[in-house]
């Protein structure tokens, strides 16, 4: 032994087995490898119980549709469940079964389903709707139904919003919350517009360009994306809708001006004010005293 306790004893009659280092380390080592196994098997062990707790739950709620992802994305796991919980097997192949029934039988009256759950929520579902696709807000929001897989997909021009199991108790609170989201925030019209110029300032300085110079209004929604937290284009569109619709304050003697555009990638279409065609440009004039 090499430490300070060498000095107390006797290295001809001490050595490292004396305090049974080998044996330690054996026994170590197994315990490493079946705390190792224990680990693995409480790992799968925890998965086994979040699918079925998963399914338990959609069962409650009656969502047939996430039922079927669920089995679409974990067969593996409902498999192994099976085998080390036989008396499930059964169970699992007649939940199964009937999600899939109860799932057609929702998308045959899906048309009926959905207009009676947003009656029920205080939604107003667009009279042009037609299934498979159904509008919100005056067609700023599609929800687009899939009968083959029993998903939702809902979208703006701008985007994808969420892609889900089709219930309708999923899919209409998530509706609820992105109309929330993107028209029930405040709306302050002198704040929209300095910060409209503010940008557009800032962009036209970096580029050597000048007041009144038009620059495409991509511009600004890629520069409020890198520098404003939490920035979404579909809620920028409703704002300058509003704006627009109200009529735009004069900003530091400055006047809102847009330009239209041919290219449907680059431009924008104002909600309710689609008739004007897609919106390319933006600059501020200086304001034309009458």
């Amino acid at each position: 032994m090499s430490n300070g306790l060498d000095r107390f004893l006797d290295s001809e009659h001490v050595s490292d087995a004396d305090f049974g280092i080998e044996r330690l380390l054996k026994n170590r080592e197994k315990l490493a490898q079946r705390a190792s196994k224990l680990s693995a098997e409480a790992k799968l062990a925890e998965e086994d119980f979040q699918a079925v707790d998963q399914l338990v739950s959609a069962l409650k709620q009656n969502q047939f549709a996430k039922i079927v992802k669920l089995q679409e994305l974990m067969p593996k796991i409902y498999s192994r469940v099976s085998t080390s919980e036989p008396a499930l097997e059964e169970i699992f192949k007649q939940v199964f079964l009937k999600a899939r029934e109860e799932c057609q039988r929702v998308a045959r009256r899906y048309p009926a389903l959905i207009q009676d759950a947003c009656l029920e929520e205080g939604m107003s579902l667009d009279q042009t709707s037609t299934h498979p696709k159904y509008t919100f807000c005056d067609g700023f929001i599609t929800l687009e139904i899939n009968e083959k897989t029993f998903e939702a997909k809902a979208y703006t021009r701008e985007g994808t919003l969420f892609v889900k199991p089709f219930d309708i108790s999923l899919i209409i609170s998530d509706i609820k919350r992105e109309i929330d989201r993107i028209f029930r925030r405040p709306f302050k019209p002198i704040q929209v517009a300095k910060k409209l110029y503010s940008n557009y300032k800032s962009i036209i300085q970096k580029e050597e360009k000048h007041m009144g110079d038009q620059i495409p209004i991509r511009k600004i929604t890629t520069r409020l994306g890198k520098n404003q937290k939490n920035f979404r284009t579909d809620e920028f569109i409703i704002d300058l809708s509003k704006l627009i619709e109200s009529g735009a304050p004069v900003v530091y003697g400055y006047e809102l001006d847009l330009g239209h555009t041919k290219d449907t990638r680059s431009g924008i279409l104002l909600h309710r004010l689609e008739s004007h065609g897609y919106i390319g440009f933006i600059s501020f004039r200086k304001e034309e005293k009458t």
